[in-house]
């Protein structure tokens, strides 16, 4: 869901369309995962290429991030 503070519908639906092409297109980790994905108003003003990158960064960072054990991940961060 986006909300309003996006934008019109218009350009509500063309973000989720360009966020389900990515996320088509995007080969993901074998095991299913949820993702919560949170637009900004500034985020329909943007070019596909740039939503490309940013969406497909983020997912990366989530995939390692989530495959990490918490012990790992507080080591990591001292």
């Amino acid at each position: 869901m986006i909300t309003k503070k996006v934008g019109g519908a218009v350009e509500r639906n063309r973000l989720r369309r360009r966020c389900k092409a990515i996320l088509d297109s995007t080969p993901l980790v074998q095991t299913p995962m949820w993702y919560v994905v949170q637009f900004r108003p500034s985020a329909a003003q943007i070019s596909y290429a740039q939503l490309h990158e940013q969406l497909t960064n983020a997912l990366a960072a989530s995939v390692k991030t989530a495959g990490q054990t918490r012990g790992q991940r507080e080591a990591s961060q001292v």
